[in-house]
């Protein structure tokens, strides 16, 4: 199951349980596997800049603004634990 889809369904449980730093984790994965370590360095402004913004909706339906508000509080307990 996709990402977005798993968050999507469980969005009542809280970003920073251990089910969150769990789908952290898998986001964190997943991105570092599309990027590659020579990117590296972007991702977190894309993030920042993109994601966080809304300016991928057109192209990631599946990441409402509601989704990444969740994923952004489980990353940073993810980020923050590691």
């Amino acid at each position: 199951m996709r990402i977005a889809v798993k968050i999507t369904k469980n969005l009542d449980k809280n970003p920073e349980s251990s089910f969150g730093i769990e789908m952290a984790r898998q986001f964190d994965s997943m991105v570092k596997l599309l990027y590659g370590p020579k990117y590296e360095p972007l991702i977190h402004k894309t993030w920042d800049q993109g994601y966080k913004k809304g300016l991928h909706l057109e192209t990631q339906p599946n990441m409402t603004p509601d989704v990444i508000a969740w994923v952004d509080k489980a990353l940073n307990t993810f980020y923050n634990k590691t």
